[in-house]
């Protein structure tokens, strides 16, 4: 067995201590104190929110954005045409009603 010894301090020597900012934390002023009452908001970083929320859309919204008027995708919108189980007359059928029923539409 190794012998166990204090573990020596990294190259620092400390760990940094994370301090907020007094500027960016937004204090709420409560008007009414309520007995018993939990205040949840009376601390907020809105800078840190909007990191965040912006980080969010990054991952979300950009990728929408970005692939929004791609055009290389085709989409087989056929009646029938991915479900294996169905007859080739329904489809045939399903497909003369459906066109009957856009020429009736135009009319």
């Amino acid at each position: 067995m190794g012998k166990i010894g204090k573990s020596k301090p990294s190259f620092g020597g400390q760990k940094k201590v994370k301090r907020l900012n007094p500027f960016e934390v937004h204090t709420n002023r409560v008007k009414h104190d309520v007995l018993g009452r939990k205040s949840k908001f009376e601390r907020g970083l809105p800078g840190v929110a909007r990191a965040k929320a912006i980080k969010k859309r990054d991952k979300t919204l950009l990728q929408e954005y970005k692939s929004r008027n791609k055009s290389n995708v085709f989409v087989d919108r056929r009646i029938g045409e991915n479900d294996s189980t169905m007859d080739p007359e329904k489809k045939i059928a399903l497909r003369i009603a459906a066109e009957k029923r856009r020429q009736f539409g135009k009319v």
